[in-house]
């Protein structure tokens, strides 16, 4: 088993100005190769709790990945604090020093010497094709120590070139592959018991449940051969969508709208409709897919009753006996929607966002949506929970998910 741990320099990781990126980016990395990352550390700009930090897990871990803390700043400390507790010295490199001055002088921007050419003696250089600060793989008695920038994009385009240097130390060692499974309309605990049975007898693949608001996804673990944890995971992917494929929507990477998006261009499918709590959510989500033009024909903002009576024709004595957080009402947008746009698919949504706005017969958190499809209307009430951006993003994803299990059901 080889083991690894991230540590992560940096101050504004503690304070909570900059979101950890890098850890997540190399964790994942690590684990498509086989590597155990058993501990991922945010350490301040301190060179003592630096140079403790890497002692502590100097003896515990075969690979130490460090990110940060590599530029020409005095808060900029990691190499001070590796070589201060090996016991290197750090030395000017000139041909380093050259290297970055012409970087500079490239930017059209003038050079001042710093300590971004000096190199913990003995380590190879990693070359940065974004940035001035270079990264550093030292090999210390079967160690691997591996210095990166803090810059995300910096760092990520110089990973490759560790992916190099550590496959070759750790050889053909098992892969671990990891897939999520994305649900929708399926709490939790519901997943959680039709599945239980799978987490008390499956140790190869592991199953987890991590749950977000409006969604929960389902990751399965496996540590083997390339092709045998593929194997296994497919085998109880199979056997979970058995129980809940009436809820799944994608897997790793995919995006809801993406997926709809795909769907509707394979079949040929044009949509478009009219919003109102969304405020224009659910057609900035189908529009972030490239090429929605093929798909995406155009929508609407009704905000007040006004605008849904005037764009839509919505009749004002539905407004007034109905509301406008009302199915009659979401019935007449969708057909609105259908007279202005014409779409295979044309959508509709009204609810109550929050946070005021609520009553106790339609508190916030209340939501109507539907679309026509086929010469059918479908529409559904939901009642959401938590604040006025959360409330938006889960309507808009319950309507695509919708639309989405109907296509498919087609």
């Amino acid at each position: 088993m080889t083991k690894a741990v991230i540590i992560n320099t940096g101050t504004e990781l503690l304070l909570g100005n900059t979101v950890n990126s890098n850890a997540s980016f190399i964790a994942a990395a690590l684990a498509g190769m086989g590597v155990d990352v058993f501990k991922i550390i945010a350490v301040g700009d301190n060179l003592e709790r630096v140079k403790d930090c890497f002692l502590e897990e100097y003896s515990r871990n075969q690979i130490i990945i460090f990110t940060g803390g590599l530029g020409g700043t005095v808060d900029d400390i990691t190499k001070e604090a590796v070589s201060g507790a090996l016991g290197i010295p750090v030395e000017k490199d000139p041909a380093i020093e050259e290297m970055i001055k012409q970087k500079y002088i490239a930017h059209g921007r003038e050079y001042y010497p710093t300590k971004e050419s000096q190199v913990i003696k003995g380590s190879r250089t990693l070359s940065n094709p974004l940035g001035s600060a270079p990264g550093y793989y030292l090999l210390h008695k079967g160690r691997s120590i591996i210095l990166l920038p803090g810059v995300p994009h910096e760092m990520r385009a110089m990973f490759p070139e560790v992916m190099q240097i550590l496959s070759s130390m750790i050889g053909d060692a098992p892969t671990i592959r990891s897939r999520i499974i994305h649900t929708l309309g399926m709490r939790e605990m519901e997943i959680n018991n039709r599945i239980n049975d799978l987490f008390k007898e499956s140790t190869n693949p592991t199953i987890a449940l991590l749950a977000s608001p409006g969604e929960v996804m389902i990751r399965l673990t496996s540590k083997d051969s390339p092709e045998k944890a593929d194997d296994l995971i497919g085998k109880m992917q199979d056997r979970i969508l058995g129980r809940i494929g009436d809820c799944v929507w994608g897997y790793d990477d995919q995006t809801l709208e993406k997926v709809l998006g795909e769907l509707l261009k394979e079949r040929g499918l044009t949509i478009g409709g009219t919003e109102s709590c969304t405020g224009g959510l659910v057609s900035k989500m189908l529009t972030d897919t490239p090429g929605s033009t093929s798909f995406f024909q155009g929508s609407s903002i009704v905000y007040t009753d006004e605008m849904k009576s005037s764009l839509l024709g919505v009749d004002p004595e539905v407004l007034q006996k109905y509301g406008a957080v009302s199915e009659e009402t979401l019935l007449e947008m969708i057909k609105g929607a259908q007279n202005n746009i014409g779409s295979d698919i044309c959508f509709a949504i009204t609810g109550i966002a929050g946070p005021s706005g609520g009553t106790k017969g339609i508190p916030v958190g209340t939501v109507y949506a539907g679309f026509s499809f086929k010469g059918e209307i479908i529409t559904q009430r939901y009642d959401f929970l938590g604040n006025r951006e959360g409330i938006r993003e889960q309507s808009a994803r319950h309507l695509l998910f919708r639309i989405l299990k109907e296509i498919r059901g087609n």
